[in-house]
């Protein structure tokens, strides 16, 4: 700021038009100054609120990996692999259902590109056809650009998904009877 008034200063001694353009030039630059505060503070607040609701789409629906394999059979129930013998065909499915999962364990890893909850690659190598934790790394951006691109992929998961949550509503009610 000092060194806006002293060049002012230094200007308005010489009083000619030039010197009269370049004041107003840094008396807008000035103002603009002030403007960018303003814009700082405004993206401050929807940074905040941004982080805020990513915080909450990021929570994770599961947390205990031993419903894994039985979310898996359910999985497997809902949507039969077409050609067991196949290796494409099982690749699929298998991705399919890492989706899902990681929909349900970390849905900010197949966005975001983030790692997994620790276990939870192994946990579902172990239930997928016999990979090593490794394929499962690999499948995650496979599938997740496959969902933002194909749009029946896209209704045949969500379809899946549903049906997966159907059945878990029904064994926490069938738990909570029990009780």
């Amino acid at each position: 700021m000092e060194k806006y008034v002293e060049t002012l200063r230094m200007l308005y001694t010489f009083n000619n038009s030039f010197n009269i353009n370049l004041i107003k030039m840094i008396m807008t630059s000035m103002n603009n100054h002030f403007d960018v505060f303003e814009r700082l503070g405004e993206i401050e607040k929807q940074t905040s609120i941004l982080v805020e609701e990513k915080s909450k789409l990021c929570e994770c629906a599961l947390t205990d990996f031993e419903l894994v394999p039985e979310l898996c059979k359910w999985f497997s129930d809902t949507y039969p692999c077409e050609n067991v013998t196949s290796t494409r065909h099982l690749a699929v499915h298998r991705r399919r259902f890492v989706f899902l999962a990681l929909l349900l364990y970390s849905p900010e890893s197949l966005h975001l590109r983030k790692s997994t909850p620790p276990g939870l690659r192994e946990t579902l190598a172990s239930v997928c056809f016999g990979v090593k934790p490794c394929v499962i790394s690999n499948d995650i951006p496979k599938i997740a650009s496959e969902y933002k691109i194909y749009p029946n992929l896209r209704k045949q998961l969500q379809a899946i998904y549903h049906e997966l949550m159907k059945r878990w509503g029904d064994v926490i009610a069938e738990r909570t009877k029990r009780q």
